[in-house]
């Protein structure tokens, strides 16, 4: 059984520029996404590396709380869509 001085990631996957995650209401803070990837643990089954890279992934470290997490997500830069 998980304790409240255990911390989970949480992992938003997004290609918003930023992300705020909460948890049953209150905020635990914006991130914004990088340029720079972020690396992944994974099984040899997915990566001969065991790592995933991906810059559209933005995690936080959540100390266990039973209820209900939620994301809110900014795009603050407007898109050229070329066609």
């Amino acid at each position: 059984m998980a304790t409240r001085a255990q911390k989970f990631p949480v992992i938003a996957y997004t290609n918003a520029d930023e992300v705020e995650l909460f948890l049953n209401a209150p905020s635990l803070g914006k991130k914004k996404r990088s340029a720079r990837p972020f690396d992944i643990p994974v099984g040899p089954n997915v990566s001969s590396g065991l790592k995933f890279s991906s810059k559209y992934r933005m995690v936080w470290q959540v100390p266990y709380q039973s209820g209900e997490c939620g994301v809110a997500y900014f795009i603050t830069a407007p898109r050229l869509r070329r066609m």
